[in-house]
């Protein structure tokens, strides 16, 4: 790999990494960052002691070991257990009546927690948060605790989620990253205290639902706890703003502090009272609801934001909400029906009462609508790499810098291709307004790619459909794998759930270790009716879900149109453009070649002129562009991989 920076892992400072505060949406007063520079030990033998095992230097967190950022640049092999060890401080408001609270955004891809060298807590899959309760580990009379953490990442030699990554990374699969990638940060909350919530506005009557989750150790928690809601309102404008341009990023640190500084939010009617308090098994959950009169609604133009305080007995939690609507419904056409694509639906019926039926059904199409009114969804592929912290962004303003610059660029619609990002991505694309197309991370078995690749685009060129219950041919023959992954996308789902930017989800893509898509979209809107979905994209439609997801590379266009359900094209484009000096390998990957920017731009206009254009004529609602940005040997993005040049005009 040729060593490749951008701005922000240039300039970065190894005593304040991504200091920000992980999750915007719930966010306390008490607050301790772990990033930074950890001890670090590689081993072939499983230890279940830590004081067993040899450190031999220095690691920065949260960067993979992989990355170049993190100071090793060393690939963790699949029969390899990676170690982390450091010393930390006992905070200051950890008293006897706190519960002490260890957060770890994302560890590729097992783990096992020590405190003090004694086993505190574990977790397994390498892209979702997990919290480890300290209090019965650390006493709050103690000064300091050894805290260490123990990886395995069997990476793509397993059925696991995985991504892109690959330990022989090359052409559109890139390079294998274990450990710890995102934030670790401790909290002190009060002994009865907030897992998480989940709100639901209703943009039609301002009425907003809440379900406050809380943990079920204590006793107390029988007893009704007393809630209460306040809610300010805040639009990007009316607060300081971190960036006016792509180009001229300040701090997004300012912009943060001002939304939660403590300040009067405005107090709510009566109705923000508890309503309900039931245990569950994962403690009590509170519902509570109130309405918030004179609503203003979210869209990309307008990311309007309401943050609000939430009291909960003795805790105090800080978030926002948004109101918007996602649906799909019918719009009527304004093409001549005597051609186009009511030929195409109807050639085969016979005049009379079918042909009246159809011809009914096809005066309008279904629409991708935000808010009920057409949104037509122009995105751009979003691979969220980066070539000195891979997984991990070496700055927030990097997150930033991606959003703004594809808003210049007349995207409205990032997809988030098979990764999650920490939270703090989701929160600037809600409030800078960029709405997300937020992909399940594929997993499975080696992949056929005869068959998931050239076999399937054959099949799809020719409307030939394949079932999705051969779990061989598409490398899910684990049971336990398949239950692993419809168990992560359900808690995907309830992540990232008060995202007011997420307008859709992705369950498959291509075939990649793709099974009952049918029952999963249903499994999926059970969890969250309020969004869209995309069942799989690329090929291998199961005809369900929201949409009908279409890739276009190497064949001829041939858009396969659907009466009930929205038309997408999920990805096209492709078109490589290698420029010296900003590349990280020697190889060129993509689907179609430029010899410069220049090219590219004549490339890219004449695919969008000749090609999509007529067809988002006929009729599509949403458009993927590849990509965002070059990655590897792939280079086909619309930024260079360090984000110094953009090979389009605004």
């Amino acid at each position: 790999m040729i060593p490749l920076y951008t701005k922000w892992g240039r300039e970065l400072n190894e005593d304040r990494v991504l200091t920000e505060h992980p999750r915007p949406q719930m966010k306390r007063k008490s607050y301790v960052n772990l990033n930074g520079r950890w001890r670090y030990g590689i081993s072939a033998v499983n230890h279940t002691d830590p004081s067993a095992v040899r450190y031999e230097g220095e690691i920065l967190v949260p960067f993979s070991p992989e990355s170049s950022l993190s100071g090793m640049e060393r690939q963790l092999r699949p029969g390899e257990y990676l170690w982390y060890e450091r010393t930390v401080a006992v905070p200051a408001d950890y008293g006897s009546d706190k519960r002490l609270l260890l957060h770890f955004g994302a560890v590729d891809q097992m783990c096992k927690i020590y405190v003090n060298q004694k086993p505190a807590g574990r977790h397994m899959g390498g892209y979702l948060p997990f919290t480890v309760d300290l209090t019965d580990y650390v006493n709050h009379e103690m000064s300091d605790f050894l805290l260490s953490v123990c990886v395995k990442d069997l990476s793509d030699t397993s059925y696991h989620s995985r991504g892109k990554q690959c330990l022989k990374r090359g052409g559109m699969f890139y390079t294998a990253q274990s450990g710890i990638w995102q934030s670790v940060w401790m909290e002190c909350a009060p002994r009865c205290y907030v897992i998480r919530y989940t709100i639901t506005p209703d943009a039609e009557t301002g009425r907003v639902e809440m379900r406050v989750h809380f943990n079920g150790k204590e006793e107390k928690h029988r007893q009704n706890q007393a809630l209460s809601v306040q809610v300010r309102e805040a639009y990007l404008d009316e607060l300081s703003t971190p960036a006016v341009s792509a180009e001229d990023c300040r701090s997004a640190e300012a912009y943060t502090a001002e939304c939660f500084r403590d300040r009067d939010y405005d107090s709510l009617s009566g109705d923000a009272l508890l309503s309900e308090l039931r245990t569950g098994s994962d403690g009590h959950v509170a519902l509570l609801s109130f309405t918030v009169k004179n609503r203003r609604l979210w869209s990309p133009e307008t990311p309007y934001l309401y943050y609000f305080k939430l009291k909960a007995g003795a805790d105090t939690v800080l978030g926002y909400f948004a109101f918007r609507s996602f649906s799909v419904e019918r719009q009527a056409f304004t093409e001549d029906f005597s051609g186009g694509t009511f030929r195409t639906l109807v050639r085969e019926a016979k005049k009379g009462d079918l042909f009246e039926m159809l011809y009914e059904e096809v005066k309008s199409h279904p629409r991708i609508c935000l808010n009920h009114k057409p949104f037509f969804q122009k995105g751009v592929l979003d691979q969220g790499y980066w070539p000195e912290g891979l997984y991990t962004a070496p700055h927030d303003l990097a997150f930033i810098y991606d959003i703004l610059k594809m808003k210049e660029l007349g995207f409205n619609m990032l997809r988030k291709h098979l990764k999650i990002e920490p939270d703090r991505f989701y929160y600037h694309c809600d409030r800078i307004g960029m709405t997300v197309w937020q992909d399940m991370v594929n997993g499975g078995g080696k992949y056929k790619f005869w068959f998931v690749t050239y076999m399937a685009t054959a099949f799809n060129q020719f409307r030939y459909r394949i079932f999705d219950n051969c779990y061989y041919l598409l490398s899910r023959t684990e049971k336990a794998g398949r239950r692993e992954f419809e168990r992560e996308m359900v808690e995907t789902a309830e992540l990232l759930y008060n995202h007011p930017c997420i307008s859709t989800w992705v369950i498959f893509n291509e075939g990649w270790g793709q099974f009952d898509a049918k029952r999963l979209a249903k499994r999926l809107k059970e969890a969250d009716p309020t969004r869209l979905i995309d069942a799989a994209s690329g090929w291998f439609d199961q005809s369900c879900g929201d949409v009908r997801s279409q890739h276009y590379y190497y064949m001829k266009l041939n858009i396969q149109w659907c009466l009930h359900r929205a038309t997408v094209l999920s990805e096209f484009g492709g078109i490589s453009c290698r420029i010296k000096g900003h590349t990280a390998t020697g190889r060129t990957y993509g689907y179609s070649f430029a010899r410069d920017p220049k090219e590219f731009k004549k490339r890219y206009k004449r695919l969008m002129d000749s090609i999509i254009e007529p067809e988002i004529q006929k009729g599509l609602s949403a458009t993927v562009y590849t990509q965002l940005s070059d990655v590897e040997d792939e280079v086909n993005g619309i930024l260079t991989y360090d984000r110094e040049i953009c090979k389009l005009d605004a």
